[in-house]
């Protein structure tokens, strides 16, 4: 079938990043103040910043990114996925496997920036809020003033931890006794908001200290009362304003355990000042890095490339294209790396309160569109003049460069889905009783990319008899949870390979299931994994698993999405990475060159 090239031509493209090669001569160093004074590098980012609360439902990427350089944690992952241990934040323990119980205590002399202590009430609050154990029964979005609801990413390690934690006497540790087995517990919990800025604003306890013990005696006596507003602010209180936040407000506001302090926060721009220095426990490598971090919204790419073209930032992580990557290798002074990413491009199916009602609560007729989605002739027109190693990904759980991923794709089913089968599609059609049927498909029509696949599905599947037609729009991520809205989505989902990115996808109630999509089996098996210890048992449930969403047909992989990253000489220590952070996972480590 001949490709169909849509969206942005590559011609006009070009012809706008030729300035920005023009421009290369002026590529400057990160900056510096005179007579070697304090030093700073700027990040062009994709996304807007929204919380500073990156466990609030709805947070980006970009959040994360903000939460690693401001937030020290008992352990993270580093590039090559290797868990890192932090022990000037503290540590966790393991003081009994049936059940599992967990001490995790914070190490002397840990504060917030603003001076007040981390204790073990700020561990107590992450908790409430990852576990939703003390949520209103029966809500789930726009709560009344009454109801408690912590609007966070519920799913994870501490869904396992139902009881309320013991605080130690001295406030210095918290034991979890977990309903389970929960195999990621050394990043279960954390702090990631200071309980005495939640109660401040909640409550309005002005004092620390009491702030505080208010958090611990409405968790310890399940005081509604005085939940319901702390989980509102916890939810809600964090966003960054549109007209932004600097200065003493901000440091209130907004303080910090990790490398780095906000001086100022908004949407388009944030900058971070260094208040610990590296060298501290295991993060970093000893030498002094930038004293200032300044993130910047760029959304286009084009401006991206312009901006460090121009010396105006440093470091860019534009959406991945060939055109993009030529002109970053053009300029003088640069380094260019494309890399797989940390998301997977996805096509998804709406099986309830779909545009067209009904038109995928067959299963069937999920898997007659599914037989049509020319996934090859994506990853060859829009993947590989980036990546030329670019592959089509088989597996819903795990990226072509996961452990066991050949292994999970041989017997996963997806060989039925590897090429277009139009006389299949017709066939289930068929046997559906259906003929015809409408697809409108949401995405985002600023994405080129997303434009073109559309294109490319369009011309596949009409092959079919389905009609595809196009839900683009700008505020596309505002209509993934309205009825009504759209049938299928283009969009990209997390994938680390760690199982729980699908399980927020695809599980019932997944804090990332815009489709409605359920099956009893996959909930189990997700249930299952998510407490197995044992590595031959978690590589059977992975391979059931993904067995059994190829079977549902709740939607598709693509590809595992490019990253790709450019960044000034100048500046010395990027590593690339699919982590959340993206490229900011180490920024603490980045250091002026010479």
């Amino acid at each position: 079938m001949a490709a169909r090239r849509r969206g942005t031509p590559a011609g006009a493209l070009a012809g706008v990043l030729a300035t920005a090669v023009a421009l290369g001569a002026c590529t400057g160093p990160a900056r510096e103040t005179e007579d070697a004074g304090p030093t700073s590098v700027t990040v062009a980012w994709g996304q807007p910043f929204t919380s500073y609360n990156d466990e609030v439902t709805g947070s980006t990427s970009a959040d994360a990114a903000l939460r690693s350089l401001t937030r020290a944690s008992f352990a993270s992952r580093d590039a090559d996925g290797e868990l890192r241990l932090d022990p000037a934040f503290g540590s966790a323990e393991v003081l009994g496997e049936d059940p599992l119980r967990v001490r995790y205590a914070v190490a002397d002399g840990v504060t917030w920036s603003d001076g007040v202590p981390v204790d073990a009430v700020d561990l107590l609050l992450d908790w409430a809020a990852g576990s939703g154990a003390l949520n209103s029964a029966g809500v789930r979005a726009r709560p009344g003033p009454d109801a408690v609801f912590f609007d966070g990413e519920v799913g994870s390690g501490l869904a396992q931890a139902s009881a309320v934690p013991e605080v130690s006497e001295d406030r210095t540790a918290l034991t979890l006794t977990f309903d389970a087995p929960v195999a990621d517990w050394q990043t279960a919990l954390g702090a990631a908001l200071p309980a005495h800025v939640v109660a401040r604003e909640a409550l309005g306890t002005a004092a620390p200290q009491a702030a505080k013990d208010a958090v611990l005696a409405a968790v310890e006596e399940g005081d509604a009362a005085a939940l319901a507003p702390l989980s509102r602010t916890w939810t809600t209180g964090f966003a960054l304003p549109a007209e932004g936040v600097a200065g003493e407000e901000a440091a209130q506001r907004f303080p910090s355990t990790g490398p780095f302090a906000v001086r100022e926060a908004g949407p388009e721009r944030v900058v971070l000042e260094r208040v610990r220095e590296q060298g501290d426990g295991e993060q970093g490598n000893g030498e002094q890095g930038f004293d200032e971090l300044v993130l910047r919204h760029v959304p286009d790419a084009r401006a991206a490339v312009e901006a460090l073209a121009a010396g105006e930032v440093d470091v860019v992580s534009p959406p991945p294209t060939a055109e993009v990557l030529a002109a970053l290798e053009d300029l003088d002074g640069v380094r260019a790396a494309a890399s797989p990413g940390d998301t997977a491009e996805l096509l998804l199916l709406r099986t309830a309160d779909s545009r067209n009602p009904g038109v995928f609560a067959d299963q069937r007729v999920r898997q007659a569109f599914l037989r049509v989605v020319p996934r090859q002739e994506v990853v060859d027109e829009l993947v590989a003049p980036l990546e030329p190693d670019a592959q089509v990904r088989d597996s819903h759980l795990l990226g072509p460069a996961d452990p066991g991923y050949e292994e999970v794709v041989a017997a996963n089913g997806s060989a039925d889905y590897r090429e277009v089968d139009v006389a299949g599609a017709r066939a289930l059609l068929a046997q559906a009783g259906v003929s015809a049927p409408e697809v409108c498909v949401l995405h985002d029509p600023d994405n080129p990319r997303r434009t073109e696949e559309l294109a490319l599905l369009q011309d596949s599947a009409a092959q079919a008899g389905f009609r595809v037609t196009d839900c683009g729009t700008p505020d596309w991520t505002a209509r993934l949870s309205q009825p009504g809205a759209w049938d299928a989505v283009l969009l990209s989902g997390r994938s680390t390979g760690d199982p729980g990115d699908a399980r927020a996808v695809y599980a019932t109630g997944g804090g990332a299931n815009a489709t409605g999509y359920s099956d009893p089996t996959a909930d189990g098996l997700f249930a299952e994994l998510a407490g197995a210890l044992d590595d031959g048992r978690r590589r059977e449930l992975v391979a059931g698993l993904d067995a059994a969403l190829w079977q549902g047909a709740p939607g598709v992989p693509l590809y595992q999405s490019p990253s790709l990253t450019a960044w000034s000489e100048q500046v010395v220590g990027i590593v690339p990475s699919a982590l959340p952070a993206g490229v900011l996972w180490n920024a603490q480590e980045w250091r002026p060159a010479g």
